[in-house]
């Protein structure tokens, strides 16, 4: 049992491109975006369900194949009961949404309004 929880664990870090991690570093010698891939591959090992998880612009620097890896993430976590709100901008992960907001394009008082909701055209 726990040799199959290390290699899903092990398995969600490669999804969201962190394979490469050694378990010798401290999270203290992780960048930003990485450490935002680490606590998203976290998410899916945990057991709870109905959360709201909101994420922003997590495909910032990735490789497409890594946004292929967090969009998957995205689905399986949906798909265990969970809502999910994705600040982004990449084309990839815009397409998987269920619902997709443009909030505002100006700053100050003419910032923050829904410009549109749909679904992907």
């Amino acid at each position: 049992m726990i040799t199959k929880d290390l290699i899903d664990k092990i398995n969600n870090l490669k999804m969201v491109g962190l394979g490469y991690l050694s378990l010798n570093l401290g999270t203290t010698t992780l960048s930003g975006d990485e450490v935002q891939r680490l606590k998203l591959a976290n998410y899916l090992n945990s057991p709870l369900n109905d959360i709201l998880y909101i994420f922003d612009e997590l495909s910032t620097r990735l490789h497409p194949h890594d946004i292929e890896g967090i969009n998957r993430i995205f689905i399986e976590l949906r798909n265990k009961g969970n809502t999910i709100v994705i600040a982004d901008h990449d084309p990839e992960i815009i397409e998987i949404a269920d619902q997709i907001f443009n909030i505002g394009e100006h700053v100050g008082e003419n910032g923050g309004k829904i410009t549109y909701q749909g679904n992907v055209c």
